[in-house]
């Protein structure tokens, strides 16, 4: 068998190494989507925490004073909010009898805001843009393929 005849056979070197650049790419693409996701559901996740961590604390505020208002120097949880992550803590609606919490998203969780009220109510209000999804939900949203 002469040479010309030996190297037609199979592929060459270099069209191996570029079958495998693609094929290495491709795994890449996917799993960096997979990660990005990963990551967005962590930040997510943390910001409704922060949120049924400060109801639990408006609940307690109430118990101890009847009241979610801020009484005799006491200062009312939702005095005192502020960022949990990438999600900024607010309290948009303070009564005596009740409230609504709200958690809304900056950086890599902009567009996303979740509230939650003195009924025990979870809302997902918005979601990022991308996620084609129509909002209100009526629980907190925390991966795009989630549903109530």
């Amino acid at each position: 068998m002469n040479r010309t005849a030996a190297r037609s056979r199979g592929l060459t070197s270099v069209k191996n190494v570029a079958l495998a650049a693609t094929v290495v790419a491709a795994f890449a693409a996917a799993e960096w989507s997979v990660y990005r996701a990963h990551v967005l559901h962590g930040h997510l996740a943390a910001g409704t925490q922060a949120l049924a961590e400060l109801r639990t604390r408006m609940e307690q505020y109430r118990a101890d004073h009847h009241t979610y208002l801020t009484v005799d120097g006491t200062v009312s949880p939702c005095d005192t909010t502020g960022a949990a992550g990438t999600f900024t803590l607010a309290c948009p609606t303070l009564s005596p009898a009740s409230y609504q919490l709200a958690a809304t998203g900056s950086g890599p969780t902009a567009g996303f805001v979740y509230t939650t009220d003195s009924q025990g109510n979870r809302n997902t209000i918005r979601v990022a843009d991308g996620w084609g999804r129509a909002t209100p939900y009526a629980c907190w949203i925390t991966r795009e393929d989630d549903a109530c």
